[in-house]
């Protein structure tokens, strides 16, 4: 991750806007995005997510829950780092593996 970026407790990634967007009307510097989920996944084409932004942005957009419209306001910088938080949700992420980690739950 950057230092535009925070990991929440929960897994979510609060992300800090280069240049801020209106959502409904409302300026917002920050958007958390939530991991991804089997509901998302179940949607995704992965050998063309890295390479089509349409795809890309969607899931933003549902992850994030914030409109399309809202989505083209988006800065090309913005969208890199949003698409580098998306792909490192698909990487095995710090909840997945050993239940040495640090935040691995416990039963």
């Amino acid at each position: 991750m950057t230092d535009l970026t925070i990991t929440n407790p929960d897994g979510s990634v609060t992300v800090t806007l280069a240049y801020p967007i209106l959502i409904e009307g409302e300026s917002r510097a920050q958007l958390t995005l939530a991991r991804v989920k089997g509901r998302q996944f179940r949607k995704l084409n992965l050998a063309a997510l890295s390479g089509d932004g349409d795809q890309l942005l969607n899931l933003v957009g549902q992850l994030a829950a914030i409109p399309p419209s809202s989505l083209d306001q988006l800065d090309g910088a913005d969208i890199m780092v949003l698409g580098e938080v998306v792909m490192g949700f698909l990487a095995r992420g710090p909840l997945i593996g050993a239940a040495s980690s640090p935040n691995a739950p416990t039963s």
